[in-house]
């Protein structure tokens, strides 16, 4: 890189120790309402938001909101008093959050003007551990001798080569949340099927309803072969909510059948998205890449 690049993310990003000990990333909290207090994500632990979000009154109050303007302005300032040229940030896909907004309008705030057009802010058009497989499948742009706009443009490219596909046990979540219709929940719940929720031009729907967790596993296996036939590479981050068992049967059927694919996973998605999705489930998030 021809310029020193730190990374803001928001916290329902949760990137990996790994990319913390390489490379510079500040972590902004959205923050979770019981209704009568509002505290940051960041303050709950995966324990307390389980306790709550199955709890049928208590979890009827929560909600989630995005960071104040300020807080990224903070995190802007601090990394540029840090010897940081440039500033790359993550946030939810604008077409679920607000936080894509706030982050924009943070770039007014600091204190030298001269620095805002040094703040790129990515519209991810993914969420959670999407994002974390799109930034994932950039970092290896940063040994390249390219500007950060360059590497801006890459970025781009390869969250628009991106999918994200889950299924989720109960649909209330999502629906409670505003995350999704009241038709669509209405459908879920009355014929009892497994709902895979797909991010589409950034927005959740309710794309496919299918039966069995089989017939999920068949559906995203089908989707991981059309990015493996596609791209050179591709970067395929799985999700599990408490059903490692169908992960770990994924993971053994990928490693036998794409030889072009790098695989990780996660079992956590923090609170923010727990409230939304509830404690059961589990999703796939692809990014292609052709370098």
């Amino acid at each position: 890189m021809k310029s020193k690049v730190a990374f803001v993310v928001d916290s329902t990003t949760i990137v990996t120790e790994e990319m913390q000990r390489e490379y510079r990333f500040y972590t902004v909290p959205l923050n979770v309402s019981d209704g009568k207090t509002s505290r940051h994500e960041t303050d709950i632990s995966d324990e307390e938001i389980y306790s709550i979000v199955e709890d049928p009154e208590l979890c009827k109050h929560l909600k989630s909101s995005s960071p104040a303007p300020g807080d990224f302005a903070d995190a802007y300032e601090k990394l540029f008093a840090e010897g940081y040229d440039d500033i790359i940030v993550f946030t939810l896909s604008k077409e679920v959050s607000g936080t894509y907004q706030t982050a924009i309008m943070a770039k007014d705030l600091i204190e030298d003007e001269s620095k805002s057009e040094h703040v790129f802010v990515i519209n991810t058009l993914l969420c959670n551990y999407g994002v974390v497989n799109g930034i994932q499948s950039s970092l290896p742009f940063l040994s390249q001798d390219i500007t950060t706009e360059q590497l801006v443009e890459k970025i781009n490219e390869n969250f628009e080569n991106s999918n994200l596909m889950f299924t989720i046990l109960d649909l209330k979540h999502l629906f409670r949340g505003g995350r999704l219709n009241k038709l669509s929940c209405a459908i879920g719940l009355l014929f009892k099927i497994k709902p895979v929720i797909e991010m589409v031009d950034g927005k959740l729907v309710l794309a496919y309803k299918m039966r069995t967790k089989v017939n999920v596993v068949d559906l995203f296996m089908k989707r991981i072969s059309e990015f493996s036939l596609k791209y050179k590479k591709v970067y395929l981050r799985f999700v599990d909510l408490n059903n490692i068992e169908v992960i770990e049967q994924m993971k053994k059927m990928v490693a036998e059948k794409f030889s072009n694919v790098i695989i990780s996973n996660v079992s956590r998605v923090g609170p923010v998205f727990n409230v939304h999705l509830g404690t059961q489930g589990f999703g796939i998030s692809l990014t292609g890449v052709n370098e």
